[in-house]
């Protein structure tokens, strides 16, 4: 997904840590991929993860469902 959406690698990093903290926890891994972005905030004191408005976080379960949410300007 990074290569094909042209994304920065670091844009993916709290993705990658929710992946190596917990394994595929399937859906619910949104939780934990928007705890460490608001976590990222907090340390860095800013308000935002980045260079946009708007935000999509996806995750995929099991057969067909997923989650999503759709974000506007995560601030702390």
């Amino acid at each position: 997904m990074e290569k094909r959406l042209d994304l920065l690698p670091e844009k993916l990093n709290a993705s990658r840590r929710a992946l190596a903290d917990y394994g595929n926890a399937s859906s619910n891994t949104i939780v934990y991929v928007l705890e460490y972005m608001l976590e990222e905030s907090s340390k860095t004191k800013r308000q935002d993860q980045g260079d946009g408005e708007w935000g999509l976080i996806l995750a995929f379960g099991p057969g067909i469902t997923f989650e999503g949410i759709l974000a506007r300007n995560l601030t702390v």
